[in-house]
């Protein structure tokens, strides 16, 4: 993950007063994070029969492991994405938001879940899809925050702002 990466280069950058650093940062940082995440996703798709094979599951298991990395492979851009915002944020001090952030991801994707699996036909497929769907709101929340520059207010950028 590029998360603590941003986290320490964007706390170093705001410590030295040089807040234009961790904007390009960020941006290198989500290229970077983006070509890595898209090469691993797609060799991840491409042979999820064998890698699901390396825990010895049954012919049954070997289909739910390779549906399950069928429905995640393609959404781990949008994880990349949060985790490199919200690693600048964590990186400025804005502790609480991280926090805030963490339980009401958890209650999106449960509410998600439940939801799908009782109002679509998903029924347990909804525990899958409902794990991008959090990450989807974790990175509109985290972009907003991000881009609203609300995050140079907090710990240790609001010292050097």
């Amino acid at each position: 993950s590029f998360n603590p990466g941003q986290a320490t280069f964007s706390s170093q950058n705001i410590g030295a007063g040089k807040l234009d650093r961790v904007r390009r940062g960020r941006n290198a940082g989500l290229i970077m994070g983006l070509i890595c995440c898209a090469a691993i996703s797609a060799l991840t798709f491409l042979f999820r029969a064998p890698l699901v094979s390396l825990f010895g599951v049954s012919a049954e298991g070997l289909t739910y492991g390779m549906l399950h990395l069928t429905i995640l492979c393609p959404s781990l851009l949008l994880f990349c994405l949060h985790m490199t915002t919200s690693g600048v944020l964590h990186g400025a001090g804005d502790a609480k938001f991280g926090a805030f952030m963490t339980l009401s991801s958890f209650l999106i994707r449960l509410a998600a879940a439940y939801i799908l699996a009782y109002a679509t036909p998903l029924e347990y497929l909804a525990v899958w899809v409902s794990t991008p769907i959090g990450w989807f709101y974790n990175l509109a929340v985290c972009w907003w925050r991000y881009y609203s520059g609300a995050w140079k207010k907090k710990g240790i950028a609001h010292i050097k702002t």
